[in-house]
This record gives structure tokens, C-alpha cells and sequence, in this order.
């Protein structure tokens, strides 16, 4: 786990230091800006192989919720992210997260505030797939397509029965308290409705998509949002070369 995380969070630094010194350029030339996605997902909807071969075909880093913990959890690999980027930076997504703090009326956890740190760096960074922990309701620091996976309750029990060898009643159990726990997790820390669809900008019912499908489907989506912001993207950039 260590060496892989050190690899992904080289490799996010890296990505970030040359994106810096490239993004006018890449505007003039008109290209799309580097990925920022995020996916939001219901048990059994199939969200995780979609993420995995979006991530691969955009070549982007899946960032998940045990690569997001995990990183908050280890001080020396988090001081990286922070030190790639400048204090602008750092000092807004600081102040968003005492704001969160004080609106939830959270204790003082720094498990959480780490959480929310590493979440925005990854997602300032860019060429990321963000899977799981509410990484689409934080604020949108730059262009990014916020998509949600589902599925109908009867595919869902079928999904989760096969990968865990369980007996219906035993995935419906499962499926109930996952869907529990994600609502109250994001009501929680960023005081949202996890089931509005209006808090997505895309929203696919994988009852009659294939993996493959539902990956050209987001692709799409990202390039005609990406071209629809780049106004905003352009802004960014003169600011980062500033």
C-alpha cells in the first residue's frame, strides 16, 4: 500500500508541476483540459469497473476511498501534495474546510479535516477519477463533471449475491445498509442530500449500459462540460502562471 500510494501521489506532484508550466500553451492549441471527475455510486450498480476503465482510458489516477484514508492517515506522503501546491491554493481550500467545520458544527477531527484537504489537492491537481467520499460535493475549485452511477434493486442484489456469495436476503441487507451509511455520511460532513440527482451534473441507470458504454457515455460528457467552462479553465490558467 505505501509504495503504491508514494507512486500515485509522485505521480499526481509531477503531473501538477508540468500542468503549470503547460496549461496556456495547451489552451492556445485548444485541447481539453485534464480530467477532474468524480463518481458517486450505489452498491451493486457496477460504478467501480466504470471508474477503472475511465480512469485507464483517460489516463487519469483512480483515486478511491482507501487511497483517500489512507493518504489523510500518513503525514509525510500528505505534505507532498500540500508542498506542490502554492499558498493561493492551499489558503482557499483551507478556508472551505473551517466554513464546512463551522456550518456542521463538527468536533475537532483531524481525520476529517485531513480527508477534505487531500480530496481538494487531488482534485486541484487534475487527471483524477474520484470514486466514493463526497468528492462531488466539495466546492468546484476547477472544472469538473460530477456523475452518478445506479442501478435498479434487482441488478443491484444480483451484483452483490455474485461477488459476495451471499444469499438475496443477505445482499438486500447489505445493499440497505450501504445506502444508509453513504446518505448519512454525506449529510453529515457536507450537510447534502446524497440521493437528489440534482447534485450531479450526470446521472446513469446501468440497467442497460455495458461498462463500455457507460465509459463513452461520461467521456462525452466530460469534453463537451470541459469546452462548455473553458472560459473559466482559461482564467485559471493565467492565474497559475501568474
Amino acid at each position: 500500500m505505501t509504495a503504491s500510494l508514494e507512486s500515485i501521489v509522485e505521480k499526481q506532484v509531477h503531473r501538477w508541476q508540468m500542468e503549470r508550466d503547460s496549461l496556456k500553451r495547451e489552451l492556445l492549441h485548444g485541447h481539453v483540459p485534464r480530467p477532474v471527475i468524480t463518481i458517486s455510486r450505489l452498491l451493486g450498480s457496477g460504478a467501480s469497473e466504470i471508474a477503472k476503465q475511465l480512469a485507464q482510458e483517460l489516463d487519469c489516477e483512480l483515486v478511491g476511498i482507501r487511497i483517500m484514508d489512507e493518504v489523510a492517515r500518513r503525514t509525510n506522503i500528505r505534505k507532498e501534495l500540500v508542498d506542490a501546491l502554492d499558498e493561493r491554493v492551499r489558503s482557499q481550500i483551507s478556508d472551505w474546510i473551517d466554513w464546512i467545520f463551522r456550518q456542521r458544527t463538527l468536533d475537532t477531527d483531524e481525520h476529517y479535516r485531513h480527508m477534505l484537504e487531500v480530496m481538494n489537492y487531488f482534485a486541484e491537481m487534475g487527471n483524477v477519477v474520484m470514486l466514493g467520499r463526497g468528492a462531488g460535493f466539495m466546492p468546484k475549485v476547477r472544472p469538473r463533471l460530477d456523475v452518478r452511477i445506479v442501478a435498479p434493486m434487482a441488478r443491484r442484489e444480483k451484483r452483490v449475491m455474485e461477488l459476495r456469495r451471499c444469499t438475496q436476503a443477505e445482499a438486500m441487507y447489505t445493499i440497505n445498509e450501504s445506502d444508509a451509511h453513504r446518505a448519512r455520511f454525506i449529510n453529515f460532513l457536507f450537510g447534502g442530500d446524497w440521493w437528489d440527482d440534482r447534485n450531479y451534473d450526470l446521472v446513469l441507470n446501468t440497467a442497460n449500459l455495458t461498462v463500455d458504454s457507460a465509459v463513452a457515455i461520461i467521456k462525452t460528457a466530460w469534453k463537451c462540460y470541459a469546452e462548455r467552462h473553458r472560459n473559466a479553465w482559461s482564467y485559471m490558467a493565467l492565474q497559475a502562471q501568474s
